[in-house]
């Protein structure tokens, strides 16, 4: 369970720092774009191949960062998955023991008290 929660941490701080970038690269291309002449930008070849290199890597910058957050998304419902089966999985022995108390009244009750006290800590430290 740790493991996973370390997983989509990694995942979002990896998101995180590749988005950063991203929009600043895009801003600074923006400006750089807009402070261009537009003699250079319709007659200058060097213009065109260095704004072309320029769109290439926010391009690529981009991708990754769609590609991080999309290992993001995956991550987080794994994770959310996991969450719900051990959640279910506590709930339907909760059940069971409610069961077991109402069918056998001879039986010694504080071990069966003792389980679900056990299982519904585990439920309030999964719901924190």
């Amino acid at each position: 369970m740790q493991k996973l929660r370390a997983q989509v941490k990694s995942a979002r701080t990896i998101a995180i720092v590749l988005a950063v970038p991203a929009v600043l690269v895009t801003v600074v291309l923006l400006i750089k774009i807009n402070n261009t002449s537009n003699w250079a930008l319709r007659y200058d070849g060097y213009v065109w191949e260095q704004l072309g290199w320029w769109f290439i890597d926010v391009g690529l910058l981009w991708l990754l960062t769609l590609a991080a957050g999309g290992f993001w998304f995956v991550s987080s419902r794994n994770f959310g998955r996991v969450l719900l089966d051990r959640v279910a999985t506590i709930r339907t022995r909760l059940i069971e023991i409610e069961k077991e108390l109402e069918t056998r009244a001879d039986r010694p009750k504080a071990d069966l008290r003792s389980e679900r006290q056990l299982l519904e800590s585990e439920l309030r430290q999964l719901g924190a």
